[in-house]
């Protein structure tokens, strides 16, 4: 499975990106708040290589789109 990471704490990424790879999942792109997961996901889409799954903080703050 291709999965975006995103939280804003780094131990809390390297911990859940350490499980998911550890079963066989590509973390594809992590990312440190919410601008930058929009525009990673954004990216990934218009490439033809869209995730299959989003993990994020829901407590971080996400922009107005």
């Amino acid at each position: 499975m291709r999965i975006v990471l995103a939280d804003d704490s780094v131990l809390i990424r390297a911990g859940i990106r350490e499980i998911l790879t550890s079963h066989a999942h590509d973390v594809i792109r992590e990312c440190e708040d919410a601008d930058e997961l929009v525009a990673a996901v954004d990216e990934l889409v218009h490439a033809g290589a869209a995730p299959n799954m989003v993990i994020t903080d829901v407590r971080m703050p996400m922009p107005l789109i």
